[in-house]
């Protein structure tokens, strides 16, 4: 006599199912997933403008000076010394880049800013606004 198994029901496999989450909960849950959204795409605008800032600056310089770079400094008079605004902009752009790092990962689920912004909406505001909308020459709605 042979026994046959039941596979258990797909639920039994992995971790159980974690309880609702409270409405404030998810609520924190949704602002820190639009946080690493707009960090992430941060990222990625860094990763693709700076090599190509980079490489309006080597030709703005090169067709200027008609030389490769013997220094760098904010002198135009002198042969082959190219301005290094390309260094600065780096910089600061990496400086926002990490401070806002900081802020997503290390900041406050919503700061006072974003309490500010996500203040109730009073209703004759929304009604002007969804008027607004409608009558925006990209509304196709209703």
């Amino acid at each position: 006599m042979s026994v046959t198994t039941v596979p258990p029901p797909a639920a039994a496999h992995g971790p159980p199912a974690a309880p609702p989450a409270a409405p404030a909960l998810r609520a924190l849950a949704v602002e820190r997933v639009h946080r690493l959204r707009r960090f992430h795409l941060h990222l990625m605008v860094f990763a693709a403008g700076l090599p190509l800032l980079g490489v309006v600056w080597v030709v703005t310089e090169y067709l200027e000076e008609h030389t490769w770079p013997s220094r760098f400094a904010s002198a135009p008079d002198v042969a082959g010394t190219w301005d290094p605004w390309f260094f600065f902009v780096a910089g600061f752009w990496a400086l926002a880049l990490v401070l806002h790092a900081l802020r997503t990962y290390l900041g406050p689920p919503v700061g006072p800013l974003g309490h500010w912004v996500r203040r109730p909406i009073p209703e004759d505001q929304l009604d002007r606004e969804v008027a607004r909308v409608r009558a925006s020459a990209w509304w196709h709605g209703d």
